[in-house]
């Protein structure tokens, strides 16, 4: 009943992506997971703030062939197109599929922003993939005796990551 009832507020808004995405929930209750694949799929054509629900669903059933397809029509839409929280979605997605270049290139323009956060995400991206000195240089962006300490914290553990003990020790007591 209720997805018949959503079929016919999706014939009169068929370009609402709430009304998508409630028949995916709908088509997930009643164990139809293709047609909530589907829906899903539609609400995030629609709007790409429904991309990183529709991706984690396809991860969460084991299609991650289908997953890695979603994620290139996601990457598809320009980061200036995204709102922040969108863009981290997409960022977190990119590096759970091992698409490093795109992670990489959300994580950079999130950390415009200056946000700590954002700078810490790209700089334990950087620590990971080996680029020591990026990761080194946004620690130093979070270290300093102004800073908040989860920045600090932040900073350091990036230094930690990178193998740069000595370097995260001096600069931690520098800090305080």
């Amino acid at each position: 009943k209720t997805i018949l009832e959503l079929r016919g507020v999706q014939e009169q808004a068929p370009e609402n992506p709430v009304v998508w995405r409630l028949m995916a929930f709908a088509y997930d209750a009643a164990g139809d997971a293709d047609e909530a694949s589907r829906a899903l799929r539609g609400a995030a054509s629609i709007d790409a703030l429904y991309y990183p629900e529709y991706v984690r669903y396809l991860l969460s059933r084991g299609s991650r062939a289908e997953a890695r397809r979603a994620m290139e029509a996601f990457v598809s839409v320009p980061a200036a197109g995204l709102r922040p929280m969108t863009l981290r979605e997409r960022a977190d997605l990119s590096q759970t599929l091992g698409r490093w270049p795109d992670a990489l290139s959300d994580r950079r323009v999130l950390a415009r922003s200056g946000l700590p956060e954002d700078l810490a995400d790209l700089g334990f991206l950087f620590a990971r993939l080996g680029f020591t000195e990026d990761a080194a240089a946004i620690a130093d962006q979070l270290i300093g005796p102004d800073r908040p300490e989860s920045a600090v914290s932040a900073g350091v553990s990036i230094l930690l990551e990178s193998g740069m003990v000595g370097e995260a020790v001096d600069r931690y007591l520098a800090a305080r």
